[in-house]
């Protein structure tokens, strides 16, 4: 039987464990944490470099393998890095909101809430915006899911105007990610129909 000590001892633990990696998901923010970091075409250092990343570079989750992220950097590079290499960014205290992010919100949470399609978003930092979708908007046909997406990213890279690659992430209500678009690597969905 754990005794309260041990139960908060663990808590403890678990709240400063180095690796956040256990609750990674696709679409979550990495930061690279050294200089000529290595990204592979594969999960494994027997797999080529395809290029390199430097410290304090962002990058977003595709996928995992044990150890090994799929990611995409925001230069457009896409690899693998081994999880230790990296330092999580989804979760921790993003930056202040932008003034742009605020009337991008207030813009399309106005009124109706964007025809009830999407609940109020979040500001995650590095011009990147969480959209949590209705069950209105998972009702949508693909090709119009995917064109809401396109419009929302062209309204909120206009508005942002901070000259880093807006993204926005679609995000379930139950956390889970749904999809991503980016100015600079495209369209990723991560859960299928």
């Amino acid at each position: 039987m754990m005794t309260m000590i041990s139960r908060c001892l663990l808590s403890a633990v678990m709240a400063i464990a180095p690796h956040a990696s256990a609750f990674a998901a696709p679409g979550d923010l990495w930061e690279v944490k050294q200089y000529s970091t290595n990204i592979r075409n594969g999960p494994g250092t027997d797999h080529g470099i395809v290029t390199q990343a430097a410290r304090a570079d962002v990058a977003m989750e595709l996928q995992r393998q044990g150890d090994w992220l799929e990611i995409l950097l925001i230069d457009g590079g896409q690899g693998w890095i081994r999880d230790d290499l990296i330092d999580p960014l989804t979760g921790r205290e993003a930056d202040d909101p932008t003034p742009g992010f605020l009337l991008f919100r207030d813009m399309l949470i106005g009124g109706d809430g964007a025809g009830g399609l999407f609940l109020e978003p979040d500001y995650l930092g590095y011009a990147v915006v969480l959209l949590t979708v209705t069950e209105s908007y998972l009702d949508l046909p693909p090709a119009t899911r995917e064109h809401q997406l396109e419009d929302l990213l062209r309204l909120w890279q206009t508005i942002d105007n901070t000259g880093i690659p807006a993204t926005i992430i679609l995000g379930l209500e139950n956390g889970r990610r749904l999809a991503s678009k980016s100015a600079l690597t495209g369209t990723h969905w991560f859960l299928d129909d």
